[in-house]
């Protein structure tokens, strides 16, 4: 797995992308916080803009950029960026997918993670278009790392939503199908019910299986797998393995959901993820010494 391009920047140099959102912490609201915690430069391209997320708030005012995100992305060539690492999440169109690949091809030092958002709770988002699973497939072809949650891994393996937890072979034989279809480096399903509890399981190309078990603290927020695709992001381009990276990054969601639990605040704002950034600069810290 690239370690980046190792730039003479000071700060790694992280290329997010995905949509902002005026009002509902999720995809670059959070990117961009959790990055710069750790210490790390946070570049969004962003795929669209909305008033809100989409869940819960009724109808936000969004505006797809696919012209933007071309644009933009050619006066980064035109200035020869080049990033340590590549994040990609939401993708408003499946158009949006070219300009994505382009990027992706264009850093191929950087540490790659495609964060491949198009679903939860077993139904993929209505405002997606049908062929969004085979267009995501195709930039997770190119991925170091992926970061589906069990929705987003059944969409890229094309298989049923399981109905009961998982047992730990039933766990690799989806992981193993999703390395499969997609031909990803790397797969991590975030947030797997597993027999006797949740994990964040992952399986690589020396095909062994990966279990960080973990206690599922009650809620569902959303922008939780931003946080945690952003935060395992920039832990990896700081240099830690992988089993580090997830052990940061489920730590720190889970610190931020049950610091949101115990305020009692509306769901649909996502978590009280600010008061624990500290963690992540005192993690980076450690890193520094």
């Amino acid at each position: 797995m690239p370690a980046g391009n190792k730039q003479a920047h000071t700060a790694p140099r992280i290329a997010a992308v995905g949509d902002l959102c005026g009002f509902g912490r999720c995809s670059l609201a959070v990117a961009i916080a959790a990055l710069s915690a750790l210490g790390e430069q946070a570049c969004p391209l962003q795929t669209a803009a909305l008033s809100t997320h989409t869940g819960g708030f009724g109808a936000p005012a969004r505006a797809p950029m696919a012209g933007y995100m071309a644009e933009a992305l050619e006066h980064w060539r035109g200035l020869a960026l080049r990033f340590d690492a590549v994040l990609t999440g939401y993708l408003a169109t499946a158009e949006q997918a070219e300009t994505v690949r382009a990027l992706l091809e264009g850093q191929g030092e950087a540490l790659r993670v495609v964060d491949p958002v198009m679903g939860d709770h077993g139904r993929m988002y209505s405002s997606l278009p049908a062929d969004m699973p085979e267009r995501m497939r195709e930039i997770c072809s190119l991925a170091d790392v992926i970061t589906p949650n069990l929705t987003e891994a059944c969409l890229l393996a094309g298989r049923e939503m399981p109905e009961e937890p998982l047992s730990t072979a039933s766990a690799e034989e989806l992981l193993n199908d999703v390395r499969r279809a997609t031909g990803a480096g790397t797969v991590l399903v975030t947030g797997l019910g597993i027999v006797g509890g949740a994990a964040n399981c992952s399986l690589g190309a020396d095909g062994r299986l990966l279990s960080a078990r973990f206690t599922r603290e009650p809620g569902a927020y959303p922008g939780t797998g931003d946080l945690f695709a952003s935060v395992l992001t920039g832990a990896l381009a700081r240099g830690a393995d992988l089993a580090e990276a997830v052990e940061l990054a489920g730590e720190f969601v889970r610190r931020a959901v049950a610091r949101t639990n115990a305020l009692g605040c509306d769901k649909r704002e996502g978590v009280q993820f600010e008061a624990e950034l500290p963690f992540l600069t005192n993690w980076a810290a450690t890193r520094e010494a």
